[in-house]
């Protein structure tokens, strides 16, 4: 049963209504928000879909025999935009090359073109899809207009600026790329921000006023730039390369976790029985940081979330973080974000009030 919110556009409706697996996947404009519902106990309300254009809203339930119900179906897909996943509750799963993972509440995922994936049907869930053109992402971070204020710099070097140069003005056109973006564990507020955010975007897809072409554009950023906050998002970028090393770089990437970063090459060679130059360049491959490097994001990730999710002292953060010297702690923590330990503290609490 499909409901039309709105009937600008009857010709897309009437496509939607004959063929929903194959449009939900493609896009009729430069953006488009999808709301997926899923009761998979729920014979009648199976799943429910509320999908967002300019020109056209509609919405329909589908019970479970449906032959339109996409849990229906297998096999994974691709689109020709991006898309951003966001789990707005209960927890998903998602096939991604064909390696299954889980979103639980506030997580989200970036993929582009290339990346095959899937949702699972398993479980109750809602999320949302913001699905977005390449115009609309070089509008919206290279635009041809100058930046008024500092954004620009606030993007530059950002795995997410990187992300969307290299599918868009990079030549390296065959990519298969995706972020994860975890909240980090014990940041207070990130939920409520980042639904906000899809609530205002929501509501200019439904509602559109003078004005809202760039409004839209706005929102898309600020989502953006909040998923570049280490204090609110652990940011994991892959990039899909052969079986072999995306295997190895992920034993790396578990173990990394598993050390908050404060792991030595020569632990990681004898770890992984390889030579520490060739998990150097693998690492280097999948991340876009050599080793030392990416273990230290991960360290300084680790202690913003201690920072922001714990009343524990600096000097305990440090030590438990592997530091000998505090001072040495002080010095990395403000390379990597520009203000000491203390002064990320007293922003996350201002931030909390």
């Amino acid at each position: 049963m499909f409901v039309s919110l709105s009937t600008k556009n009857s010709d897309l409706i009437k496509k939607t209504e004959a063929n929903y697996y194959q449009d939900r996947i493609s896009i009729n404009g430069p953006i488009r928000l999808t709301f997926e519902t899923v009761h998979p106990d729920d014979p009648e309300q199976n799943f429910i879909v509320t999908i967002m254009e300019p020109n056209a809203s509609f919405m329909s339930v589908m019970d479970r025999d449906d032959p339109n119900n996409p849990t229906n179906r297998k096999g994974l897909h691709t689109h020709e935009c991006f898309e951003l996943m966001f789990v707005i509750k209960g927890e998903m799963y998602q096939n991604i090359e064909y390696k299954r993972h889980v979103y639980p509440k506030g997580s989200l995922c970036l993929v582009n073109k290339k990346i095959h994936h899937a949702e699972e049907f398993s479980t109750d869930f809602r999320c949302v899809f913001l699905m977005m053109t390449t115009e609309l992402i070089n509008s919206v971070f290279f635009p041809n207009a100058p930046f008024i204020f500092d954004e620009k710099e606030k993007l530059k070097s950002s795995a997410i600026e990187r992300f969307f140069h290299q599918n868009t003005v990079g030549t390296d056109f065959d990519r298969r790329e995706y972020i994860d973006f975890i909240p980090v564990s014990g940041s207070q507020g990130t939920y409520e921000n980042m639904y906000r955010k899809f609530d205002n975007l929501t509501a200019h897809m439904l509602a559109p006023e003078l004005g809202s072409t760039f409004a839209v554009r706005g929102i898309i950023m600020e989502i953006f730039y909040d998923l570049m906050n280490p204090g609110s998002y652990s940011t994991i970028p892959i990039s899909i390369g052969s079986d072999k090393e995306f295997m190895i770089f992920d034993s790396i990437n578990s173990l990394m976790l598993r050390h908050n970063g404060r792991i030595s090459r020569s632990q990681l060679e004898k770890e992984l029985s390889y030579s520490g130059s060739y998990l150097n360049a693998i690492c280097k491959k999948y991340s876009g940081l050599n080793l030392f490097d990416y273990g230290m994001r991960i360290c300084m990730e680790e202690a913003c979330s201690l920072l922001s999710g714990t009343r524990a002292n600096i000097a305990d953060i440090s030590e438990s973080l592997g530091f000998t010297n505090r001072s040495h702690f002080y010095s990395i923590f403000k390379t990597h974000y520009g203000m000491t330990p203390a002064e990320f503290r007293t922003i996350k609490k201002g931030n909390f009030l």
